[in-house]
């Protein structure tokens, strides 16, 4: 109707509205699917392009992103699945930005995230902002974890491990240490504990004082 598309419904939102029960199979709650046609391998499926006009009083159209479901692995007959995000630069191609893989894992600049969220930049300094604008709120980080399991933070140089933060829930303390997972400093109420000598240098003095 007036170039638009409905399927299942008269009234059409946008240029394409298809209405219809859902298929449950799979735990799914799907009204289309897009498949590819393409020889089962890794990294293959159906995907969706996002674009529109990207020249001034012209009609030429482009994708400036795209949705994509693809398969995880190159084995016959696996159906592991993923969903991959792409995004372009000007003068560029669709590239992968983001990638949720089978298990629910997430990641932000790779393609194979080892943990529940991984971000890689392999090109810039890899930073993450809490940023809260609101005047009477702060911005927060809350790492939790169960009743009597500590709560971490771990600094690594390639993969290994140089130093943490933890809080230690046997003593409700917080703790620093070292590479080897050594205690260097204890926070406990208003107490620290430093496992071993104290240099305290002052700025217009070459003496220190050793506590």
């Amino acid at each position: 109707v007036n170039g638009k598309v409905g399927i299942g419904i008269s009234s059409i939102n946008g240029v394409f509205t298809a209405y219809g029960t859902p298929m449950t199979a799979i735990s799914a709650q799907t009204v289309a699917d897009i498949f590819g046609d393409a020889q089962q391998d890794a990294d293959k499926g159906g995907g969706i392009g996002l674009g529109g006009r990207y020249i001034t009083d012209a009609s030429s159209v482009t994708p400036f992103a795209e949705i994509s479901g693809v398969k995880a692995n190159n084995t016959s007959s696996n159906y592991e699945g993923e969903m991959v995000f792409k995004t372009r630069v000007n003068g560029g191609n669709l590239t992968e930005r983001m990638r949720i893989d089978g298990s629910g894992k997430v990641g932000i600049g790779t393609a194979s995230p080892s943990a529940l969220v991984h971000l890689t930049s392999s090109s810039a300094d890899g930073n993450i902002i809490v940023e809260s604008t609101h005047a009477s709120s702060s911005a927060v980080v809350d790492i939790r974890s169960a009743s009597d399991r500590d709560s971490s933070v771990l600094f690594r140089e390639g993969t290994t491990v140089k130093a943490r933060i933890k809080n230690d829930a046997s003593a409700d303390a917080l703790v620093l240490t070292d590479g080897a997972d050594t205690t260097t400093l204890t926070l406990a109420g208003t107490n620290a504990t430093f496992a071993g000598g104290v240099t305290i240098a002052s700025g217009g003095s070459t003496d220190n004082l050793y506590l």
